[in-house]
């Protein structure tokens, strides 16, 4: 397999944080209206006689609400070519000192085999990205109140965690000791389940401890349990220090890699993240 990057630079009269809420946050709402003759949907691109690709499938693999990054890979469709089994993409916005933006696209290519792209081909890919990009930036610069005090959070309900949770099952208990409840993912990632059950529960020292009891990939294949525990402790001026403890062993013969814990740890701290962002633009709630 072949790995080629390349990192291509962009600059708008846009600020970061309304580019990064348009083009990424809310870009499953935007996108199809703004080009209905391209895109059908978010998952499903249609051409107009001279687009070739029908479909494409991401996945989320980071998101940075403050620092306004964003990680994905195209893990499937037409766009592969039967050439590529996948493209990665780091993208980045930083504010310029004039208001607008700087905008960095790194792409990385991994090739089947030893397959060579053209330049030709990676052009091309360069173009249709481009092409989205400057539809989204035009609509912003004619619609100035775009964006510009949209709130985070219906926005992380409607996309962050629908990007990698399709529902949540209750089976027994309703969140006290001995509750277990299944978390349905969608499909193309890593997971597509994971039962647990609630060990523990301390609301007056605020602490939770879990164990996983079922599910399918990394934690079916390669463990014989995983835990966690949950610690919430008060920290500065009104704030926390939340601790979580992962407890696990792995089945025999099985080696446990530094990025097999990347993961049992990515799930928890991405919906812990999540949840912050959202009590941090609604203070009102739960309080």
């Amino acid at each position: 397999m072949g790995v080629f990057t390349v990192t291509d630079e962009y600059t708008s009269p846009i600020s970061p944080a309304r580019l990064f809420k348009a083009l990424i946050v809310d870009s499953h709402n935007l996108i199809p209206k703004l080009m209905p003759q391209a895109v059908k949907s978010i998952e499903i691109f249609e051409g107009d006689g001279g687009n070739q690709v029908k479909c494409s499938k991401n996945r989320v693999d980071a998101l940075d609400l403050e620092n306004f990054s964003y990680k994905y890979s195209l893990i499937e469709g037409d766009v592969l070519m039967d050439k590529l089994e996948k493209i990665s993409y780091d993208v980045k916005f930083e504010p310029t000192a004039d208001g607008g933006s700087k905008n960095t696209m790194t792409s990385t290519y991994y090739t089947k085999g030893n397959i060579v792209l053209t330049e030709e081909e990676i052009k091309e890919g360069k173009e249709k990205s481009l092409a989205m990009y400057k539809v989204v930036e035009n609509y912003l610069m004619q619609n100035p109140e775009e964006y510009a005090s949209l709130e985070f959070s219906s926005l992380i309900k409607n996309k962050l965690l629908f990007s990698s949770i399709k529902s949540i099952e209750y089976f027994e208990g309703d969140g006290d000791v001995g509750t277990i409840k299944q978390i349905n993912y969608i499909e193309g990632g890593e997971i597509r389940y994971t039962k647990h059950r609630v060990d523990a529960l301390d609301k007056e020292k605020f602490m939770c401890k879990y164990r996983f009891i079922e599910g399918d990939g990394f934690i079916d294949s390669m463990l014989e349990f995983l835990t966690h525990e949950i610690k919430f402790e008060g920290y500065g001026q009104g704030g926390c220090v939340c601790k979580i403890t992962c407890d696990f062993k792995a089945k025999e013969g099985v080696e446990i890699k530094g990025i097999d814990i990347e993961l049992v740890k990515h799930k928890p701290l991405g919906m812990y993240e999540v949840v912050e962002a959202h009590l941090k633009a609604y203070p009102q709630l739960y309080a």
